[in-house]
């Protein structure tokens, strides 16, 4: 009888278990409902402490099962203890450009000129995973599959223990350029600005970072600035770093954002010749230390300099490649001035170049560039809410897209941006044609006192300038934390007429007018 009774009992437990709870309650429940069999004489203790028996055995199998979870359209699995975790990340964007650029008479031209044309493309393709490792570590890989063959576009590990100070070594952003460290998805225009393509962005390296204290962050970093090294000589050690100060946090003011950053590189590295195609149907060898493009991914190369380089060198048993050398200094001014769905930010870098080709070709000069910008969430989204350990995250609309169930509308954001660059006190002594200044200029040649202008500077030149202002309106809607759509369009104007260096017949070009709309989806 005995038995009889034990196994039903067994199975009422059972039955109440199954039938009477969802999934979550079973496990919370089961104790209590045993401890309130046996104070009610249904169950003895012997029989009661057996099935409890069982159940620590249930949980202890069910702490150890991997679990998902799903987070804004994003999946992790992570170990039963938590300790370990794993989610896929991936995002694609997908551009269309209209450009009103028509600077060619002929049609031989060269395929620098291919971005003045309308286009579509596929700006970004990535997929990757992140997570953390024994609780202490975490870590992310990132592949960039746009272009021929799939590379790597970032990949690191972080011991991140205390919040205070981590350490992170790998292939990561450098700690230079709030635009930069902000990520593509969360940008606010389609495109970065000016200061951006001063900015040394992913490297080879270490660093070491943190919050010191709620508002207030720092990192340093030493890097490698090819990812190859090209030259024993010319490859030393370069370094970045970038110190934070969010007065509004400081304060305990979470509407707002009074921030205030420095940041700065010195760089030290070795570039390359390659050769290259012109429009007279020559060539020429020749490695770029810097450039810019047209604003909104607009006209390459409004600027660049170059410097030559050979592929043979005399006492060498094969032909190789004879790398000239380049350092780069920057010192960079970063602000953000931010209460509720208003927005103020801006950053201004001041940067000097030095070139030297075996002493034969030696170039210099100094870029600056700057932005300026004002953004206004009109569905109310407070950039506060977006704002951590110095950088932006994702905007989180106040009510996801619902046509169907006509509830919500997602996030819309309006914003305007003014941005520039400058190249000043440009110098070129000695050395071929190859060694250049591209774009638009403003040259005195030599040591003569005439300024002429034009679109390639060659042999000895002096005090050459170059520059541009764009001015960019952008409208921003997200639909959800996964999906949003970017129009911008963008009017720059050069500083001096030009006609580019890449075609025969030209027309010169005094301003770039762009039109470009983004499809963008990520998790």
């Amino acid at each position: 009888m005995k038995s009889i009774k034990m196994r039903g009992v067994v199975a009422a437990v059972a039955g109440a278990l199954m039938f009477g709870f969802g999934a979550n309650a079973m496990a919370d429940s089961t104790d209590d409902i045993l401890n309130a069999l046996i104070a009610k004489g249904v169950l003895t203790e012997e029989e009661g402490a057996l099935l409890q028996k069982g159940r620590e055995g249930e949980k202890l199998g069910a702490s150890k099962k991997p679990k998902t979870t799903e987070k804004d359209g994003a999946f992790t699995l992570e170990s039963g203890n938590g300790n370990t975790t794993m989610a896929v990340t991936g995002r694609l964007h997908f551009d269309m450009h209209n450009s009103n650029l028509d600077f060619a008479t002929t049609e031989n031209t060269d395929k620098d000129t291919a971005s003045a044309a309308d286009q579509f493309e596929i700006r970004r393709a990535r997929i990757g995973v992140k997570g953390k490792l024994a609780k202490d570590f975490k870590y992310e890989a990132v592949t960039n599959l746009v272009g021929g063959t799939p590379t790597i576009d970032v990949a690191f590990l972080d011991w991140a223990k205390y919040d205070q100070g981590n350490i992170r070594f790998g292939k990561f952003k450098q700690p230079f350029n709030l635009e930069e460290l902000t990520s593509s998805n969360n940008i606010t225009f389609m495109e970065r600005s000016y200061v951006n393509q001063l900015a040394p962005a992913k490297k080879l390296g270490v660093m070491f970072s943190g919050e010191g204290r709620p508002g207030f962050t720092y990192a340093a970093s030493g890097f490698q600035f090819n990812d190859t090294e090209l030259s024993y000589k010319g490859e030393d050690l370069s370094y970045a770093g970038r110190t934070t100060l969010n007065f509004a946090e400081i304060m305990g003011d979470k509407t707002a954002i009074y921030h205030v950053g420095l940041s700065g590189f010195d760089t030290s590295y070795a570039v390359r010749p390659t050769t290259s195609s012109s429009a007279s149907g020559g060539t020429t060898s020749s490695g770029s230390i810097m450039s810019f493009r047209g604003s909104n991914r607009g006209l390459s190369n409004i600027f660049r300099a170059q410097i030559e380089g050979d592929t043979t060198v005399s006492g060498q048993s094969v032909a190789s490649d004879n790398s000239s050398q380049v350092s780069a200094k920057a010192l960079g001014l970063e602000g953000i001035v931010a209460r509720g769905p208003f927005k103020l930010q801006g950053e201004y870098v001041r940067s000097d170049y030095k070139a030297n080709y075996n002493d034969v070709a030696k170039m210099s000069l100094d870029a600056n560039a700057w932005y300026a910008e004002a953004a206004w969430m009109i569905t109310g989204e407070s950039y506060a809410d977006s704002y951590k350990k110095g950088v932006f995250g994702a905007i989180k609309p106040k009510s996801m897209y619902d046509m169907d169930g006509g509830k919500g509308w997602g996030a819309w954001e309006l914003a305007f941006r003014a941005e520039g660059y400058n190249v000043e006190n440009g110098s070129l002594t000695g050395g071929a044609s190859s060694s250049r200044f591209q774009g638009n200029l403003s040259c005195a040649s030599g040591s003569s006192e005439t300024i002429n202008t034009g679109s390639s500077k060659t042999a000895a030149q002096a005090n050459c300038e170059s520059g541009a202002k764009s001015y960019t309106a952008g409208l921003r809607w997200i639909a959800n934390p996964n999906l949003l759509f970017k129009l911008n369009y963008t009017y720059t104007k050069f500083d001096y007429k030009w006609d580019h260096f890449d075609t025969e017949g030209t027309k010169f070009m005094d301003n770039e007018q762009v039109m470009s709309l983004r499809g963008q989806w990520m998790f």
